[in-house]
């Protein structure tokens, strides 16, 4: 069942889309540019293998398409939802810019538990609308995907239902859009009233998400540079911390080829360099001038670095600079010719899937229709 409303294509094509020197000329005439706040609270229960299985696929295309409107930050958030009785309730990652953390925290998702039919989808939302840190400021565009199969449990005492947590986004600035996974007339009939309490939109997607793989001759080779780049990453500060650098990389480097693809695309247009978002990368640090090496402390450093006086520790951060400006080098000219291939060859997206449905109501959105 689909939203009354006709949507209108995305913004033209991505910035990935163009010659990269268009790309920054474009960004550097953006004015007034908006903050994105965007937060997907997903039913992660047993039948929503498919559709975790294609977000995780999708991620990083949904933020390139993010980033057509030259926004001044995207920050993303999750909230996962069962149900009380199986291993969790809800599991959160808090709004962040860092797209690698996300990616990370998208990744651990696994479809499990559910099975009575309704779900905890109140508990989910409300968190999502009241625990989320999103920002006061002016110019930012706060919004929510609800994304499920099951409708919510209306039977559960100290719930704050949907009705009164409609209300909350709507003082909040916050649209809360619905994505009905399968054809389950009762939940698409609560996904609308949601959706229109909340000033949102709302579409019916396939139980599995409906995403395809594109492909394209560059792929193999963009993804070979991305693991050399991955491998100039040096994780640096308190344990946890190298940990997070490291579960980024490795993730990194396990996505699809797709995904591989569009993260490359969107770090070289929005990162200045960086290889991983956020912070925790010491040759990133090294190059921008953030710490003295002299003051790092032994146990801040990786084993193999640990004992190398800071002129020794600064030649080799000199050496992973230099070699990672030339992948960097090699990899825009691959993802130019991807850009080419793109125009010209790439298959339409399926209708009414997860990436597509998202990246259109987003759009509609953001130009404020």
């Amino acid at each position: 069942m689909k939203t009354p409303f006709i949507r209108k294509p995305l913004l033209a094509a991505a910035l990935c889309m163009l010659p990269f020197s268009s790309a920054m000329a474009h960004k550097k005439a953006a004015h007034h540019s908006q903050s994105i706040e965007v937060c997907f609270v997903l039913d992660t229960t047993g039948s929503m293998g498919g559709l975790i299985a294609g977000a995780k696929r999708k991620i990083w295309k949904i933020a390139n398409d993010l980033s057509e409107s030259q926004p001044s930050s995207i920050r993303f958030g999750l909230v996962g939802y069962r149900d009380r009785g199986d291993d969790y309730i809800t599991k959160q990652t808090a709004l962040t810019d860092d797209l690698d953390a996300i990616h990370v925290a998208l990744q651990s998702f696994r479809a499990g538990g559910g099975g009575d039919g309704p779900e905890s989808v109140n508990q989910g939302l409300f968190e999502a609308v009241s625990h989320m840190k999103w920002s006061d400021a002016e110019n930012v565009k706060k919004m929510i995907f609800l994304v499920g199969d099951a409708p919510p449990h209306m039977d559960y005492e100290k719930d704050v239902q949907y009705p009164d947590v409609c209300k909350l986004a709507v003082g909040k600035g916050i649209l809360i859009n619905t994505l009905l996974c399968g054809a389950d007339t009762n939940t698409a009939k609560i996904w609308q009233e949601i959706s229109q309490q909340s000033n949102g939109a709302y579409a019916a997607i396939p139980q599995d998400s409906g995403t395809q793989q594109v492909k394209t001759p560059q792929d193999q080779k963009i993804a070979e540079l991305s693991a050399q780049l991955n491998r100039t990453v040096i994780g640096y500060g308190e344990q946890k911390m190298q940990a997070e650098i490291a579960a980024k990389t490795s993730a990194a480097d396990g996505a699809t080829l797709e995904n591989q693809a569009w993260r490359a695309c969107y770090n070289m247009k929005n990162l200045e360099g960086k290889v991983v978002s956020g912070k925790g990368d010491l040759v990133d640090a090294y190059t921008s001038k953030d710490i003295i090496l002299s003051e790092l402390k032994q146990d801040e450093l990786p084993k193999h670095l640990q004992g190398l006086d800071s002129n020794a520790l600064e030649e080799t951060l000199k050496k992973e600079v230099a070699k990672r400006k030339k992948i960097q080098s090699d990899l825009k000219a691959v993802l130019a010719e991807r850009e080419k291939f793109l125009k010209s060859a790439a298959p339409a997206p399926e209708e009414n899937s997860f990436d597509k449905e998202v990246s259109e109501i987003l759009g509609k959105q953001l130009k404020g229709e």
